[in-house]
């Protein structure tokens, strides 16, 4: 899947949204393909938040993550630009109390719809230090005031039966975010 970004006149404009790849527009026809987000997510000072991808343990299949994104929904008062820290780390430990996602949908809506495996489970105003997540740290990013940064990843990222992949926010001062991510899932032969 392609995003065209266009830049005009100082402003970042989305040109088109196309399906190059026949496996996606397959998977979509075959109600696979799942687009899902967070609500709202606080954190600042010394509280984070996070929200993951992840496959249950008996799913019987595995999920490529395509595209993820976070909005940031703040400006800094006084402070100028000065963007959020989001870290992707893979496979974070159980944290307790999460929520689940109630906001996951296939994206072929002709009836009857797909039924993903994975789930979307996120928390904010966790009182603990991003150390403390355990799981392995994959890249950071910086997000600026009022913006959504936009990942594409092409299936590059395997999720396999009880693995995680999760995004993490944090900052000094206060942050209102949401997550989304949007993927496939293809069964596993002989899953047992």
């Amino acid at each position: 899947m392609t995003l065209g970004l266009e830049h005009h006149r100082g402003q970042n404009i989305i040109q088109s949204l196309n399906m190059k790849d026949n496996n996606l527009r397959r998977l979509s026809l075959e109600k696979k393909y799942f687009l899902g987000q967070s609500e709202d997510l606080n954190f600042g000072g010394l509280q984070i938040a996070y929200c993951s991808l992840t496959n249950p343990v008996e799913s019987g299949v595995n999920i490529f993550l395509n595209v993820w994104t976070v909005t940031n929904f703040l400006a800094r008062a006084g402070a100028g630009e000065r963007p959020f820290r989001i870290e992707f780390i893979f496979d974070i430990e159980d944290i307790e109390n999460y929520t689940i996602s109630q906001n996951i949908a296939c994206t072929n809506r002709i009836e009857p719809c797909g039924e993903e495996k994975a789930i979307i489970r996120y928390k904010d105003e966790l009182g603990i230090n991003v150390n403390e997540l355990g799981g392995i740290r994959g890249f950071t990013r910086q997000t600026r005031d009022y913006t959504t940064i936009i990942s594409n990843e092409d299936g590059k990222y395997i999720v396999p039966p009880s693995k995680s992949l999760g995004i993490v926010m944090h900052d000094t001062d206060e942050g209102l975010s949401r997550v989304a991510f949007g993927w496939y899932e293809e069964e596993i032969e002989n899953f047992s």
